[in-house]
């Protein structure tokens, strides 16, 4: 492949826009958070009962 190339934020957005990729960015983007919500709140669970059964 060419060389990287590092854009921030807006020219990162405008460049989605583009190329008419910000429907599947917007949805990558949720799955993805969605997928690290759902691990936090089971590590968060975790480490609760953890907590629990050490006292």
């Amino acid at each position: 492949m060419g060389d990287e190339i590092l854009l921030d934020d807006k020219d990162f957005e405008k460049a989605c826009k583009e190329a008419g990729l910000s429907k599947s960015l917007n949805s990558y983007t949720s799955k993805i958070s969605d997928q690290r919500v759902s691990e936090g709140i089971k590590t968060f669970s975790k480490n609760k009962g953890n907590k629990t059964d050490q006292r």
